[in-house]
């Protein structure tokens, strides 16, 4: 009856509506707590039950657009800064349609990966009511798998070994772990350039400061010492979970269409202007559109700009229960509106400049603010790189701070993704019990992040909970902070994006493929 009830559709209330009148499982359960928490009373409405849970996990729920948002912060990342020069590379014609390709393949991969996280929902359901039968005296009732996203936190390396044990996990995890330090290294180069770059450019240090040309010693510098300081900054923000950012990363989702506005108008006009001048002819007019001999130039930053896959159970966890269905639209939402805003900027961004940086925002250190398109020098034979009025000022301001509010909002959010599909697979780490890691971790959060990084268990003491907390904050900082020293001994980001696009074909068009072969 349960089988065929889920079959025709039924909700998880009508079912157990169905089913209580003849079974005496219902009858027999004395504990409130767990027929919140399986839904096994009738007469609390599935809100109420759901609620409930997301306050057992320490959850903070959040709207449809909220999570848009996430998921918009979790895929524009590295990857966007490197297309135009994947672009210019590539040729725009081979490198728009590994694009539109890559998107395509992508929106099919994210929906498997909706599908079998609520596959695993319903599995890990239906283990738990055998263990709550088990250790009690109610008598036993065939449990029904519920195919639904819920506020419980499924990452690839726990959904893989529900399905398919120990092997399928590590595949899932090497392949993770592999790609996300990748994905974190670019970050890192990223961050230490613009921080550099920056620096020079407000406080008269010199003309400019390229970390991927020439740079001087001062440039390096400032460089090392950046990502130093961010090395810092890393260990606090690790420890702060997805749902408590949900403030931060609305604001940054803000800035990022703001500065996408800013950085596709100048480039506009450039464009225009230079169309009229002839001088856009003279740069173009040798490019190939398909230039196959660069193909790994152009396929890596195509697949690494649109993969947030392995996010998605950090990103959809908070989501409202009564929202759960919008999961697909919200997701699949974020990869079209990112796929536009690529095809603008990777176009645009390779026929602007005459030399485009790896970084692309360090070619807003010429913008000038000067002439119709805000682009020509201030004074007649002379370039300055420093701006001389507001609008140069606000301009440069806000396009070179994108790479850093970037890394900044996003690092941490895949450290932790990376990090906790590590920390599912470590023992428990009892001699980090010093509080080494204790009093970085939130309050009231305690509860949640052990569950969310090493799975739900029936009872656990506080000792267990302290234990898996020390292992999920060393995962998490194992992942984290090697790929910054990784930055400073080797900082080219175009190689970098396109070997961390390499590994991202793994991860985006592979595990989801193998994991929803195995779910099924």
């Amino acid at each position: 009856l349960a089988a065929a009830s889920v079959r025709k559709g039924t909700t998880r209330m009508q079912l157990s509506h169905r089913i209580s009148e003849s079974s005496p499982y219902f009858q027999e359960r004395k504990s409130f707590k767990d027929a919140y928490k399986y839904g096994l009373r009738r007469d609390i409405p599935e809100e109420e039950i759901a609620s409930l849970e997301a306050n057992r996990l320490g959850i903070k729920p959040y709207g449809s657009m909220m999570t848009l948002a996430m998921c918009i912060n979790y895929i524009i990342g590295t990857g966007c800064f490197g297309l135009p020069i994947a672009f210019s590379q590539a040729g725009i014609g081979l490198t728009a349609i590994l694009l539109f390709l890559g998107a395509g393949l992508s929106l099919i991969s994210m929906n498997y990966t909706l599908e079998f996280m609520a596959r695993a929902e319903g599995v890990n359901h239906s283990l738990n009511s055998h263990v709550l039968v088990a250790t009690s005296n109610l008598s036993p009732v065939p449990p029904w798998p519920l195919h639904h996203l819920g506020y419980e936190k499924y990452d690839f390396a726990r959904i893989a070994e529900t399905f398919a044990g120990g092997s399928g996990r590590l595949i899932c995890q090497a392949t993770i772990i592999v790609y996300g330090m990748g994905s974190l290294w670019g970050f890192a180069s990223m961050l230490g350039s613009s921080v550099a770059s920056l620096t020079y450019t407000y406080a008269d240090l010199g003309e400019t400061c390229d970390v991927y040309s020439t740079p001087d010693y001062g440039c390096q510098t400032l460089y090392n010492g950046s990502l130093c300081i961010f090395a810092i900054l890393v260990i606090i923000l690790l420890f702060r979970d997805v749902s408590n950012q949900a403030h931060i990363q609305k604001f940054l989702t803000f800035y990022r269409i703001i500065t996408f506005a800013i950085m596709l108008v100048t480039l506009a006009l450039k464009v225009t202007h230079d169309a009229t001048s002839g001088s856009l002819y003279d740069r173009i007019k040798n490019d190939i559109p398909f230039h196959w001999s660069q193909f790994a130039k152009g396929f890596g930053p195509c697949l690494l700009a649109i993969n947030c896959h392995y996010n998605m159970p950090d990103a959809l966890q908070p989501l409202e229960y009564k929202e759960k269905g919008n999961a697909r639209a919200i997701t699949f939402g974020a990869i079209l509106l990112s796929l536009v805003l690529y095809i603008f900027l990777g176009v645009l961004g390779s026929v602007a400049f005459d030399d485009v940086s790896p970084l692309v925002t360090l070619n807003w250190s010429e913008f000038t603010g000067c002439g119709w398109d805000g682009w020509q020098d201030c004074v007649k034979g002379h370039h300055h790189h420093h701006p001389k009025n507001v609008l140069a000022f606000v301009v440069q301001l806000f396009v070179q701070l994108f790479p850093i509010f970037n890394v900044i909002s996003t690092y941490p959010m895949i450290g932790v993704s990376v990090g906790d599909n590590l920390a599912f697979s470590l023992p428990s780490m009892s001699y980090f019990s010093c509080s080494c890691f204790e009093s970085m971790i939130p309050s009231g959060g305690r509860r949640s992040t052990t569950q969310q990084a090493m799975g739900p268990r029936v009872s656990q003491s506080s000792d267990e909970i302290q234990k898996a907390d020390n292992t999920r904050a060393f995962a998490r900082i194992v992942t984290s902070l090697p790929p910054i020293a990784f930055a400073i001994l080797f900082r080219r980001l175009d190689f970098i994006l396109s070997l961390a696009g390499l590994l991202g074909f793994l991860l985006a068009l592979t595990v989801p493929c193998y994991l929803q072969l195995i779910s099924t």
